[in-house]
């Protein structure tokens, strides 16, 4: 099974006992020299191209991109380990054996979506895989930083216990409300409103880990503040006792210029989509994560945010295709 994604935007790895010892380390550099800079490098290794299979243990290839190796490798087991979180809840889900949603689900829309989710959106800890190792990595360079491939491997025997145990969790979870508010506050013009494809998108991830939705009747143009927490006040005040956790998303504004290129005028603006987990009885945090990203337009600052909305929740879901003009 490969799937892989294709941004190198790193999210930490929690609550994991990653083993390194056993790994194989290979690295090609300056596009195929190798880290001698006297020849060139090998093929990419065979377990890339294909992911090998045992009778005793599942292995899942991860690959992230990142402007250092630490920030590469740490992608790429993220993404790894995202695959093993998704077929788990899927299994449980589906009510199917783990083996047919490995070998099946990785070619679905559906499972290459929510395995980015899994891969970007720091989960809860109690919702890791065990004894999740990985085995081999592979590095190559170019002038825009590094690319990770790692190889994980699972025993069978954690997976059986892992899906009784995430069974159970989800149980626990099903009683668990939640809400989703994703937002956008863009300042040239200054306005406030939803951004419904980032919405959907994280109400089918937490549903996907069992978590009981719940809607929130707020308005956002009644959302007044000027910083994430300021707005992250008022919709807790707005929701009150409605949702045990809150999910509050927003993409923001953080830089915004004028070029010329070329005899030519182009608006650009750099911003920034924040996801906090929140719970929504006290004032504990349980995860805040950040992507960044740029929109371009010719025409003017509004269309460039625009740009910028749509790259930054491509970027989350893995479906990049970089917005301007």
């Amino acid at each position: 099974m490969r799937s892989l994604s294709v941004f190198g935007l790193v999210f930490s790895v929690m609550f994991l006992a990653l083993s390194s010892s056993a790994n194989e380390l290979n690295y090609c550099k300056n596009n195929g020299i190798n880290d001698q800079g006297s020849k060139q490098c090998a093929e990419e290794p065979d377990w890339i191209r294909t992911v090998p299979k045992s009778i005793s243990s599942y292995y899942f290839l991860g690959m992230g991109s990142g402007k250092n190796k630490t920030e590469a490798n740490n992608s790429a087991r993220q993404d790894a380990l995202g695959q093993v979180i998704l077929i788990v809840n899927s299994t449980i889900s589906t009510n199917n054996e783990f083996n047919t949603v490995y070998e099946e689900n990785s070619s679905t829309q559906d499972y290459k979506l929510m395995k980015n989710g899994y891969s970007k959106i720091k989960v809860k800890g109690e919702t890791a895989i065990k004894n999740f190792q990985v085995k081999k990595t592979y590095f190559e360079e170019d002038r825009d930083g590094f690319t990770a491939y790692v190889l994980g491997e699972v025993p069978k025997a954690t997976i059986n216990e892992e899906i009784a145990r995430m069974k159970k969790l989800r149980e626990e979870l099903s009683e668990t409300s939640i809400a989703v508010v994703a937002i956008a506050v863009n300042a040239k013009p200054k306005e406030i409103y939803y951004n419904e494809e980032l919405k959907s998108f994280l109400e089918q991830f937490y549903k996907s880990q069992g978590y009981k939705l719940v809607s929130l009747d707020i308005d956002p143009q009644q959302l007044t503040g000027d910083t994430s927490n300021a707005l992250i006040s008022q919709v807790k005040e707005m929701a009150g006792d409605k949702a045990k956790k809150i999910v509050f998303a927003s993409i923001r504004l953080t830089n915004a210029r004028v070029e010329d290129a070329k005899g030519y005028q182009f608006y650009v603006v750099e911003g920034s989509l924040t996801i906090n987990e929140l719970s929504g009885t006290s004032d504990e945090v349980t995860s805040v994560q950040h992507v960044t990203g740029k929109g371009i337009s010719k025409h003017d600052f509004r269309k460039a945010f625009m740009n910028l909305e749509k790259n930054l929740v491509e970027a989350l879901t893995g479906k990049q295709e970089d917005s301007s003009y």
